[in-house]
């Protein structure tokens, strides 16, 4: 398994860890490559991985993953981000028969400017020449139907679909069915993309009808976009003193990230166009009720209105926020066992097993 930078706590990141406790569950032996590592989140495998130590070079980063996979010897290799070259350089060193999946959580990094893309090359990325290695993928993995169509408009390629799914940790057998108070929650790294900005603008609007609201925007620090982090906490700064109800919570663990979704009556989701969406799946497994703003990959797995509302503008994403947080308890609890019975769905082990059928159909496909 492959990902140049597990040291960032993001979706690829959070995903490839729920991918190797998947595979771990299975029986399946795994070694992990990447140049760093969080040691909280991969505590079970710190000593299963092999350390990139190369200089942030293309050439120097292919030759050390051909070094690592001529001495594994996988069986298959899976690279965790939009990366082709890393199935070349694994098939460079372990030959060209070995299998190789790439997992796409969308074929082109919106989040990248001229200004940071030097960022991503010191994070051993190298996106402007991804479409020159897509002939060493030997299959593409999406997370949505979404990102399926833009993989093929972009690259031309046909994907197969394996939504995401959740930690274990946001998985408890009985949430609690509690009165709770008008919270709204929101998680997410911190990047211009996934507009913490716009929900503080709107939450002075929601003060106006529910005066006893609170806002809590938690997510983490992401090095490569650290300027927005300090743009948005000015922010909040500024809304505390205005409004006295907002609360950012940089870099939470996941004890603190799950007592916050168990607190939150609504979990807000304001980015426009996401690919698919793992929080507001952790969200839901702890009973909140979801508002997500589409486009989105996660409309093709909900019932609009029951398991989350999914909302076409910015106006009807507010609105429905506010007619949430004015819910009486019947009315918010309605359907909480249909969200906790959706989000269990999407689990460690499931997607460990749906990754190894893929893998199993292209070993079948490069024996034929």
């Amino acid at each position: 398994m492959i990902h140049p930078h597990l040291d960032v706590r993001g979706g690829s990141e959070r995903l490839t860890k729920i991918l190797c406790d998947g595979l771990t569950m299975m029986g399946v032996e795994i070694k992990i490559v990447t140049s760093r590592i969080d040691e909280v989140w991969f505590s079970k495998y710190v000593n299963r991985v092999e350390f990139l130590r190369a200089k942030p070079d293309f050439d120097a980063v292919v030759n050390e993953i051909a070094e690592i996979a001529r001495k594994v010897e996988p069986d298959a290799v899976v690279a965790m981000v939009q990366e082709p070259f890393l199935c070349y350089a694994a098939k460079k060193g372990a030959g060209t028969k070995v299998p190789c999946i790439m997992y796409v959580h969308f074929p082109l990094d919106e989040e990248i400017e001229s200004e940071n893309l030097e960022e991503y090359h010191r994070h051993y990325r190298f996106p402007e020449i991804a479409s020159k290695y897509l002939s060493y993928v030997d299959a593409v993995v999406v997370n949505s139907i979404r990102t399926r169509i833009a993989t093929k408009f972009v690259w031309g390629v046909d994907a197969e679909v394996v939504y995401p799914c959740i930690d274990d940790v946001f998985v408890h057998p009985e949430p609690e069915k509690k009165v709770r108070e008008p919270a709204i929650l929101y998680v997410g790294r911190f990047v211009a993309l996934k507009r913490q900005d716009f929900l503080l603008l709107a939450f002075k609007e929601l003060k106006k009808h529910v005066p006893n609201a609170r806002l809590v925007l938690a997510g983490f620090v992401d090095p490569r976009h650290r300027e927005y982090y300090e743009h948005v906490k000015e922010l909040v700064d500024n809304a505390r003193d205005e409004l006295k109800d907002v609360e950012l919570v940089a870099n939470p663990s996941d004890e603190e990230l799950v007592e916050l979704y168990k607190e939150a009556k609504v979990y807000a989701h304001p980015r426009i166009g996401e690919h698919f969406g793992m929080a507001p799946i952790e969200a839901m497994s702890l009973g909140g009720i979801v508002v997500i703003r589409a486009p989105t990959g996660l409309s093709e797995v909900v019932e609009n209105g029951v398991e989350a509302h999914v909302t076409r503008s910015d106006q009807q994403f507010v609105q429905t926020i506010k007619k949430v947080l004015r819910m009486d308890y019947d009315e918010w609890v309605k359907y909480f066992d249909r969200r906790t019975t959706l989000a269990k769905k999407f689990n460690a082990k499931k997607f460990g097993t749906e990754m190894i059928e893929v893998i199993k159909k292209v070993i079948q496909k490069l024996k034929s």
